[in-house]
């Protein structure tokens, strides 16, 4: 295997591995990643429409019109109809009771991010960021629209 799949491979186990730590401790909270993504990021940009959370979470409107409705449903967020414009999208909004859960989430997505980078030095940390970002600014450089 040579060096570019290799990298390949290991960025793909620990991507996995961190998605399966959030879903071994984000049981009790019965709510997805893409979810608990969403909720915190309309926490964080309240007054978004649909089709912002759609370029954000880079899916099809027609996912996140689902993924909204089921938290509307559990009563994590609430969509009001723009008033006095011409944009008839509906703003969306976390509740008091997303914004609790919210809080229990965040603290587990430090505690997961956290054991990413425990056991390793600032300098290895530091040398990681900046290599994981030229190849991030690189590829995003190449991406044809």
């Amino acid at each position: 295997m040579d060096e570019a799949s290799q990298i390949a491979r290991l960025l793909r186990s620990v991507l996995m591995k961190q998605r399966q730590q959030y879903d071994q401790l984000s049981q009790e909270y019965d709510i997805s990643r893409t979810q608990a993504r969403t909720l915190s990021y309309v926490a964080k940009n309240p007054g978004l429409n649909q089709k912002q959370i759609a370029e954000y979470l880079s899916v099809r409107g027609s996912s996140t019109s689902d993924l909204l409705k089921d938290l509307e449903a559990d009563d994590y967020i609430e969509r009001y109809a723009s008033r006095g414009t011409k944009d008839r999208s509906k703003k969306i909004y976390v509740t008091a009771k997303g914004l609790k859960l919210i809080e229990r989430l965040d603290k587990l997505f430090i505690d997961i991010d956290g054991k990413l980078i425990a056991g390793i030095s600032k300098e290895d940390t530091v040398n990681l960021k900046r290599i994981l970002s030229m190849m991030d600014n690189f590829l995003e450089s190449n991406l044809t629209n």
